[in-house]
Order: C-alpha cells, then structure tokens, then sequence
C-alpha cells in the first residue's frame, strides 16, 4: 500500500512540475491527458504569443512526460496486482463492501482483511475495533468515557486510513 501512494504522488508532482513549468511561459495547456505529450512531441504546445517553446523547455517536458508514463505505467501494474493478492474469501466480501456507498475499491479489502475475520455483535464493538468508541475509564467506583480516541485493534494502527 505504501508503494501505491508514494506512485500516486510521483505522477502529481510530475504533472505539477510541467505545469508549473509551462506556466512560466504563459502557456496553460492542460498536462493531465496522454495527448499532451504526443502534442509536445510534435511542436504543437505553444507560448502565450504563439511561439514555439524554447528547445530546452521542450526536452526538459518531453523527459519528464516519460518518467510520468513510466510512473502511470507502474501504479496500473501495482492496481492489477492488489485485488489479486486478497484471498479468495475475502475477496468475495470485498467486492460486496466496495459495491457500498462509501467504500472505495482500495479500503474495502482492508476492511474485508481487518474486521471480517470475527464477528460482532453490534455497532459499538465495531467501533472499538477501529478505535472510534471512548475507551472507559474505570477506578472502582467511576465509570466514564473518556471521549473519543484513536486507540482499538493495534493493527488499527498498521492501517491508518481506516479510523482516519
């Protein structure tokens, strides 16, 4: 899971990076599309008055929409990759969780893999699990919760986007 974000972040800073650097030249062509770099490939990404980009601008861009593709290519490798390493019953479970509202196609086999391998047996024991129930606060003769905090499951803990 760690490598899928530091991915998701080198393709944002890649596209960031040509952006900003475009825009250094008036030109607000957008970088998020494959064809920006067939375009730039063929002369046609030009200034805010119609000029060509400067040579070293253009190869500058150029190298750095390869390290993107390159990036993009990695991260679709990695994403092929995830739901195939999730066992086969967890699996089936996940694909129903990500079928929710809510529940994207990359937390629901951390659900499926964290919380369904017990059962419970209402909300608030769920909540415990992912740390999101008051802990109590017992000394004998005073029962309180202390509000909410992040403590629960201590693999809670190992997957932070779930209880964040």
């Amino acid at each position: 899971m760690h490598d899928r974000g530091q991915l998701q972040k080198e393709v944002l800073q890649h596209r960031d990076r040509m952006r900003k650097l475009l825009v250094t030249l008036g030109c607000w062509d957008e970088v998020d599309h494959r064809a920006f770099a067939s375009r730039l490939a063929c002369d046609e990404v030009r200034c805010h008055d119609g000029a060509p980009l400067p040579p070293e601008l253009r190869e500058r861009l150029l190298r750095e929409c390869e390290r993107l593709a390159l990036a993009q290519q990695q991260l679709a490798a990695l994403e092929k990759t995830r739901q195939a390493s999730v066992p086969t019953p967890a699996r089936r479970r996940s694909d129903a969780l990500a079928r929710r509202k809510g529940i994207g196609e990359v937390g629901a086999p951390r659900l499926a893999l964290e919380l369904f391998w017990r059962e419970f047996s209402n909300r608030r024991q769920v909540g415990a699990c992912v740390g999101l129930v008051p802990p109590p606060y017992d000394s004998g003769q005073s029962q309180v919760d202390q509000g909410i905090s992040r403590q629960g499951n201590r693999m809670s803990k190992d997957f932070p986007d779930l209880v964040a």
